[in-house]
């Protein structure tokens, strides 16, 4: 009698826990789940965040481009009222200049994706040979 009791108590223990994983692994799954589409979430905000950072940095490129050509214009304007010999260093230079600035737009315009930590390093090292 007391091993069938003992029996009987084994069998309901592990009967126990059987019911019990099998329970806490379907809430698991459920809770993994919703952490995958959390996760899909948070990479598509971040994708969306690099694309806007990428087009603000691209319009804020061309006004600094359109400024420095504009600066450069009325350099050239100044440099008219030169001699000849200043007038050529100064005309050297600016083509320098340009040459310069023609190299780092195509840098930024052809710059390939390469995910966010690459792009950051890119922007600040491209922001800083454009000063």
């Amino acid at each position: 009698m007391k091993k069938d009791f003992a029996i009987l108590a084994f069998v309901i223990l592990i009967a126990g826990f059987l019911i019990s994983f099998c329970t806490s692994r379907g809430e698991t799954t459920d809770k993994m789940e919703g952490n995958v589409t959390e996760a899909k979430d948070d990479l598509y905000l971040a994708k969306d965040e690099y694309k806007a950072d990428r087009t603000l940095n691209l319009i804020e490129t061309e006004d600094r481009n359109a400024a420095f050509k504009n600066r450069l214009e009325e350099a050239r304007e100044r440099i008219n009222k030169e001699r000849k010999e200043a007038k050529a260093h100064y005309e050297m230079k600016i083509g320098e200049l340009e040459q310069e600035n023609k190299e780092l737009l195509n840098r930024m315009f052809y710059y390939k994706e390469g995910g966010t930590e690459n792009w950051t390093k890119f922007k600040v090292k491209f922001n800083h040979d454009m000063d």
